[in-house]
């Protein structure tokens, strides 16, 4: 008797293109925003590598036609939370809660989360906002439990799910 094991595939990585930490650190420009705030050229590098995942699994069905292969479309669970905060009770997409430097990302590369360092003569330290349950970004990286809750509960929802079972 053959083992099963399960596999899970996951679509990665998620919507980067909108999280503070990638807004902040790679290159762009005003022109590669889109109405969200998120960068067309990463988001679209996404998506193409997603069609190719997509084209793989669709020859390894055809190949495994005995095996189960769960995929998972995190990248438009989490592009729908940062496209539209508001729709899942969240009011920031692209600004961290946990962070230094404020303005429009509260990201700074030189000071993570929970740390603390001297700035200009000063020990500053990058804290947690006091509503982490508005953000869908915690850090500017990982999005917070709330975040990860709407994120699962999309997951888990009737309209995700056509999303998953419909490869």
């Amino acid at each position: 008797m053959e083992q099963i094991r399960p596999t899970s595939i996951s679509k990665e990585p998620w919507g980067a293109g909108c999280y503070p930490a990638f807004l902040v650190e790679l290159p762009h420009n005003g022109n590669d925003l889109d109405e969200y705030g998120c960068m067309t050229t990463y988001n679209s590098a996404v998506v193409y590598y997603n069609d190719l995942l997509n084209n793989s699994l669709a020859r390894d069905r055809k190949t495994l036609q005995d095996a189960s292969i769960v995929y998972v479309d995190k990248y438009s669970i989490m592009l729908e939370l940062f496209q539209h905060p508001e729709a899942h009770g969240l009011k920031y997409a692209t600004k961290a809660c946990c962070g230094y430097g404020d303005g429009a990302y509260n990201f700074n590369p030189d000071l993570y989360c929970g740390n603390s360092k001297l700035v200009d003569g000063h020990t500053t330290s990058a804290t947690a906002c006091q509503d982490p349950q508005n953000y869908v970004s915690w850090d500017g990286i990982h999005h917070p439990c709330h975040g990860s809750c709407k994120q699962y509960h999309g997951f888990c929802s009737d309209e995700w799910f056509l999303l998953i079972s419909a490869f």
